[in-house]
């Protein structure tokens, strides 16, 4: 027998299938700059079809990539929970892998209903150039006292890139005590980081779905927002 917790379970994911996809690429179209990398950025062999493909790559040498004729989108198989290998304490996040066409309404639905967000009344963006900087530690302090300040008091919803680079290496730094401290966060940190990227600091997908269960996705390194 289903206990009522798991049947609202199997419910809020098959929600989550039916509503949020993923985005594939299922065209391979190699760069002019690299014979075995295809126009979307990966190397051939890191898309699953490549045995199909990769007779006919060659061939298509001079045809242009672009996202409309040669990807497509299927329901997402990605979702659950985020472990964070190789730092200090243990980490956990709730993630999901989703296409740039996602219906807002359902962003939210899945931020606030699903996984529990408190609707922030501020929401703060952070994106950067990758290139690493120091601070002095006078203008540290102030970034980060202000960053907190404004953070706690507008229950933000703290937007990133997702990767630890950057001004965003600088923001995850400031907000890291905060964030270690067992009590209840009064802000939230997301991170919006490319599937790829995320996909190669993946070490393990310990199960993806079976019998409509989350999938856990461990990642070694640094935690990322």
């Amino acid at each position: 027998m289903i206990s009522r917790r798991q049947k609202a379970a199997n419910q809020v994911n098959e929600w989550i299938r039916e509503r949020f996809l993923k985005r594939e690429c299922f065209k391979i179209l190699p760069v002019s700059t690299d014979s075995e990398k295809c126009g979307c950025g990966r190397y051939f062999a890191s898309h699953y079809y490549f045995e199909e493909e990769k007779d006919s790559a060659a061939q298509k040498e001079g045809n242009r990539w672009s996202v409309a004729e040669c990807t497509s989108t299927f329901s997402t198989d990605a979702y659950g929970t985020l472990r964070f290998q190789g730092v200090s304490r243990p980490w956990k996040s709730l993630y999901i892998r989703m296409d740039f066409t996602v219906d807002p309404q359902d962003m939210w639905q899945l931020l606030v209903h699903v996984w529990g967000l408190e609707p922030p009344k501020l929401v703060i963006t952070i994106y950067g150039g990758g290139n690493d900087f120091e601070l002095n530690p006078a203008l540290w302090q102030e970034f980060k006292n202000g960053l907190l300040k404004v953070a706690k008091n507008t229950s933000a919803w703290i937007i990133t890139s997702g990767l630890r680079v950057g001004v965003v290496k600088h923001v995850a730094a400031a907000l890291t005590e905060c964030t270690s401290t067992k009590k209840k966060q009064q802000f939230a940190l997301i991170g919006i980081a490319p599937w790829g990227m995320v996909k190669i600091n993946a070490s393990t997908i310990i199960h993806l779905n079976p019998n409509d269960q989350d999938s856990f996705l461990c990642v070694k390194g640094t935690r990322v927002f």
